[in-house]
């Protein structure tokens, strides 16, 4: 695959990925918590309607009881988990509905931002989106799931950054976070071309803003992320129910 930056960045000048798996880099231990809870219900690793256990939790993750509370409290605030009365809290399902809600709402914040790094386009947004796009294209080539997802949400928080709007990227990425799982839903594996599909959308976007072509850059991020959540509909559809 062919690599999209026109000189060659440090790895610095990226926006970071997805955090990593990796405890150390946490503020609390809450965060951390949540953060690997919420990576192994992304990655499906805790399946959907799991109850979510805190003695079990606890002891998977090496932590107390307290910090993991916190962390499934969070994972309630982002629609990952449910309490249920009497029973504790639990995985919530994956839902055509709700990825349609946050995918409405990321659609409405992200043509703001898209608009506003095509009219404004500079070096530092090309220095952005040009890593996001040859870290995501490293990751497509070695098929690495769930680099493909953190990379994903790496470029997009980038086209947010890259509208020069402080309060842009803090609104979009809980929503981003969210998207994470039904993106890992799509992207079990490449059936039907589904990296292809991402890639050429993410490069179209690109490209438009670079032309700074502002309505170009809306109709692509529009078709981008219409394209995506049509084939998690239907991918969701096609599932066994068991």
């Amino acid at each position: 695959m062919i690599k999209y930056c026109r000189v060659a960045e440090p790895k610095s000048a990226s926006l970071p990925a997805y955090p990593a798996f990796d405890a150390s880099h946490r503020g609390t231990m809450a965060s951390s918590a949540a953060d690997a809870l919420r990576d192994l219900i992304v990655m499906g690793e805790i399946a959907p309607g799991t109850p979510l256990r805190l003695e079990v939790l606890a002891e998977r993750l090496g932590m107390s009881i307290s910090p993991i509370r916190e962390a499934v409290r969070q994972l309630e605030a982002l629609g990952l988990a449910e309490h249920v009365p009497y029973k504790g809290a639990r995985v919530t399902q994956i839902d055509p509905g709700e990825m349609r809600d946050v995918y409405e709402a990321r659609l409405a914040l992200e043509l703001i931002a898209v608009r506003r790094a095509a009219i404004g386009w500079n070096e530092d947004a090309e220095t952005l989106l040009c890593a996001a796009l040859d870290d995501l294209s490293s990751a497509y080539q070695l098929g690495e799931r769930v680099e493909i997802i953190r990379g994903n949400t790496a470029f997009h928080l980038a086209i947010a950054q890259a509208s020069g709007s402080r309060w842009i990227p803090r609104l979009l990425r809980p929503m981003l976070e969210t998207s994470e799982r039904f993106s890992a839903f799509v992207i079990a594996d490449d059936q039907a071309g589904v990296y292809d599909i991402e890639e050429q959308g993410h490069t179209a976007i690109v490209s438009a803003c670079r032309a700074g072509d502002a309505e170009m850059a809306e109709r692509m991020l529009r078709e981008h992320i219409d394209a995506f959540a049509d084939i998690f509909v239907r991918d969701l559809v096609a599932e066994p129910t068991g």
